[in-house]
């Protein structure tokens, strides 16, 4: 079998922290290469236990993550219905590896190993309510205020007992690209959580993980050949010293991978890591053309959104000093029509809670770097931006 990934996935992948920070720009494959190979990792390491994926909202969710998710599982050989099952219940086998009870499958993820994800959006946060977690996953984080996150986060405490000693009890992992907070509903907190860096924890973490990738190549290697020998040695009893050699020999190898294995996942438990970087972490992928093309469009948020750098107070923030957080509203979306579609459903006006299609739609254009447009409606002394798209 043969994986492609770029640079730092394959790095996080030879790590594979307890915990994950990664801010990386756009296109860098964030969901699809390191979040699924996470997902991934965890459901065998941890069969059983339940985890949280936390999205902004429940549209976001619908349209965009979980749809990603499963794109990413599919490349790593994970197919839905086999591995896993989506918003139903899953088969009496899988069901019982569980080690926490559900009754609704609603706004879940089961796999084979019984590991499985509540789905739960910031908007909607009663999904998850009464409920416990050994780990948590998020993707665009930039997008969670930190006070409802944190409280989200209170839940992530679940089965000692059981997984206390498992490297991912209470792990987090949590992407986004930069966040810029001269825009309203963009929150910066997660560049605090760098001081969680330990430079010589995670140096440790590194060199064993390569330590332990060379055993397992060795062993690999020592299996395959055992293979060969076995199969010739059918034909032929004069093989028997060869045999019983690279017999030994695997088993050694496999004895010494084992061996890795365990100092790597000790090296690893509560060790964080924190990484920021740009979408040229993808360029082999994306191609230096589409670099070309995205900084000779001159758009807004080049700067921050593709080469990752952390923002400053623009004028703009200081002209419009009075718009604030209460200007904005959460609850635009119909979740009750969503909920009747397929994951990944391209929605349309129908999922938009306050369009009145009684009334005239407006719409107003920035011609300028923005170029963007947005579509409103007027309702007694309120004003509501129903849709925008730049």
């Amino acid at each position: 079998e043969q994986r492609y990934s770029n640079w730092i996935a394959q790095l996080m992948a030879i790590m594979m922290p307890w915990a994950l920070y990664w801010i990386a720009g756009r296109a860098s494959a964030k969901t699809v290469q390191v979040l699924a190979e996470r997902v991934q990792e965890a459901a065998m390491d941890c069969p059983g236990a339940p985890f949280a994926w936390v999205a902004d909202t429940y549209s976001d969710l619908h349209k965009n993550v979980i749809p990603s998710l499963i794109d990413g599982l599919a490349l790593l050989g994970w197919e839905n219905g086999r591995h896993y099952v989506i918003n139903r219940e899953p088969p009496v086998e899988w069901r019982n590896r569980m080690y926490n009870v559900c009754t609704d499958w609603k706004n879940t993820m089961t796999f084979y190993t019984g590991f499985n994800f509540t789905f739960i959006s910031l908007d909607r946060p009663s999904i998850g309510a009464g409920r416990s977690y050994v780990g948590v996953f998020g993707d665009e984080v930039k997008y969670f205020p930190e006070e409802k996150f944190t409280n989200l986060l209170k839940a992530v405490r679940g089965f000692r007992v059981k997984y206390g000693t498992n490297v991912w009890y209470r792990s987090r992992t949590l992407t986004t690209d930069m966040p810029n907070p001269n825009h309203i509903g963009e929150y910066d907190w997660i560049l605090k959580l760098a001081k969680q860096n330990d430079k010589d924890k995670i140096l440790l973490m590194l060199r064993a993980g390569f330590v332990y990738n060379e055993t397992k190549k060795n062993y690999v290697a020592a299996l395959q050949e055992f293979n060969d020998v076995k199969t010739a040695y059918r034909m032929d009893k004069t093989l028997s010293g060869k045999y019983e050699k690279t017999r030994k020999a695997m088993e050694l190898a496999g004895k010494n991978m084992k061996r890795w294995e365990e100092r790597w996942i000790k090296t690893r438990s509560r060790t964080s890591f924190f990484f920021i970087s740009s979408s040229y972490v993808n360029a082999d992928i994306l191609g230096l053309d589409w670099f070309s093309d995205e900084f000779a469009e001159g758009l807004e948020g080049v700067l921050v959104n593709i080469l990752s750098i952390i923002p400053k107070l623009e004028a703009g923030q200081m002209f419009y000093c009075n718009l604030g957080i209460r200007h904005f509203y959460a609850d635009g979306f119909l979740n009750e029509t969503i909920e009747k579609h397929e994951f990944g459903w391209k929605q349309d006006c129908t999922a938009l809670k306050y369009l009145n299609t009684e009334r005239p739609i407006e719409a107003g254009m920035d011609a300028g770097n923005m170029l963007s447009m947005i579509f409103g409606q007027e309702k007694g002394k309120a004003y509501k931006i129903l849709k925008e798209i730049y």
